[in-house]
């Protein structure tokens, strides 16, 4: 099976089920909003990033960045947003506890059959993280040409640590938890002097076999995890 050939075929699949028509573009609704803007939510992926965005599209005082060059439905990349707005602007984001945020990944990915012929199981998908570098993303050359290089930037995209320059982490104003998002969106409503209030969570992933994600890790993939995403686990106080 050509892996490569799967990735372009996953990629075209994303593109057509875009909902760019459904929503304002970020650019346009920074153009409409620039004298009200005042918080910028920073998309840290697999952090409930979906919820957080749907429910601020009827917030114009808020704009929503991914770590990615673009403009797309109700938000846009970091380029796009003026200096003088993103300067001045309370920035906030949300992170996960990075056991928990890996396995999400895992479960979106496999979903798709085309994934599941790259990585049999979870642990295989972990072990491929031996191969990232998480913090500067890019692929160690040492990574099998045949099996990995072609579905790596994707899946490091998803896997990130926090640390990772694209999502800005040591910028932010408000850094709140999945695990305490009530509580954190109140805080920054609070900051933001807006009523954003409850975050449905939409797109959540149950997984295959379901129950906790303590109950798919293995002594080697929780250890693989633990080395690979140290600093976020002890920054944000996270354990297994």
């Amino acid at each position: 099976m050509d892996i490569a050939k799967l990735v372009v075929t996953a990629r075209r699949m994303r593109a057509k089920s875009s909902y760019h028509d459904a929503a304002t573009l970020g650019s346009a609704r920074i153009a409409q909003n620039a004298d009200q803007i005042r918080g910028v939510f920073m998309h840290i992926h697999k952090c409930a990033g979906t919820s957080v965005i749907n429910k601020l599209q009827a917030q114009p005082e808020t704009i929503c960045c991914v770590a990615r060059p673009g403009d797309f439905d109700g938000r846009t990349g970091r380029e796009r947003i003026p200096d003088e707005i993103w300067n001045r602007a309370k920035k906030f984001t949300f992170v996960r506890n990075p056991y928990a945020r890996i396995y999400s990944s895992w479960t979106m990915f496999s979903k798709a059959w085309m994934w599941r012929l790259v990585w049999k199981d979870f642990d295989a998908f972990v072990e491929s993280m031996y191969f990232c570098d998480v913090d500067r993303q890019f692929i160690r050359h040492e990574a099998p040409e045949s099996e990995f290089n072609a579905t790596l930037d994707t899946v490091i995209h998803h896997c990130s640590s926090f640390h990772n320059p694209k999502y800005h982490i040591d910028e932010m104003d408000h850094i709140g938890k999945v695990e305490t998002m009530s509580e954190d969106m109140d805080a920054i409503s609070k900051m933001l002097g807006v009523d954003i209030g409850s975050v449905p969570h939409l797109r959540k992933s149950t997984g295959g076999g379901g129950g906790s994600y303590r109950d798919h890790y293995t002594d080697h993939s929780r250890k693989l995890i633990a080395d690979k995403y140290a600093a976020d686990l002890e920054r944000f106080e996270y354990s297994f």
